[in-house]
């Protein structure tokens, strides 16, 4: 028994070198066993934001599909009706149509942008949870003295 010395209550002691060098060994387990937790979350916030992020982008393909297909037709229509009926100048009257049509299209715009915005709202959790584990890392790393660890041997 050169490394452990026997006290009078039947327990055997660790010396110091054994019990850094077990310290040392369940810190990596445990750092190991966060990286893969935080890991597997962040995984999963990905898939949550991945899956809100393809419903916006089915959102403004079809915005854009409309926009593209139907509206210079409908803003054409109103131009004209707005010609013929108030018999206001073509050019003045097309200009103004189109100011209208590129302001509801900006608002539109402005509301794909905000709901693609907040679909990286599910990464709080792991952002969250890493810095719960760095605390937690940092009070184990820099703990001053540990309490003797002993073993009972009958």
């Amino acid at each position: 028994m050169d490394y452990q010395t026997r006290p009078l209550n039947g327990q055997i002691r660790e010396n110091a070198t054994d019990a850094m060098v077990r310290g040392a060994r369940e810190l990596g387990s445990d750092i190991v066993s966060l990286t893969e937790l935080q890991w597997q979350l962040a995984m999963a916030d990905l898939a949550v934001a991945k899956q809100a992020a393809v419903a916006q982008t089915m959102k403004l393909v079809l915005v854009l599909g409309l926009a593209i297909g139907g509206t210079p037709l409908l803003l054409f229509g109103i131009a004209e009706l707005l010609v013929e009926q108030l018999e206001w100048s073509r050019g003045l009257t097309y200009l103004g149509v189109a100011a209208v049509a590129l302001s509801i299209a900006g608002v539109v715009g402005l509301s794909v942008m905000s709901g693609l915005t907040k679909c990286g709202a599910s990464f709080a959790r792991s952002k969250f949870e890493l810095n719960q584990n760095i605390v937690w890392l940092k009070s184990v790393i820099s703990r001053k003295s540990a309490p003797p660890v002993t073993t009972n041997r009958f």
